[in-house]
């Protein structure tokens, strides 16, 4: 499975109710992490669904992706 996919697949899973949406924050860091060059993807993919929106979804991914850069620089 993809970077991309893993995401996909935990949207889904959260959608179901069996993961919280940290931990779809995390599939999204892992993958950012693995492949940066999805990050056009993955921000697409999360600004086109509503779920994602409702959530405030890529403002956690940001908001860990900020607390991560300021870390590195302790």
């Amino acid at each position: 499975m993809s970077d991309v996919e893993s995401v996909f697949h935990a949207l889904a899973l959260y959608k179901d109710g069996k993961i919280t949406r940290l931990e779809v924050v995390h599939e999204i860091m892992n993958c950012l992490q693995e492949a940066p060059e999805t990050l056009p993807q993955l921000r697409d993919m999360v600004d086109n669904d509503s779920d994602c929106l409702e959530l405030k979804l890529w403002d956690k991914v940001e908001e860990h992706r900020r607390i991560l850069v300021d870390r590195s620089f302790e």
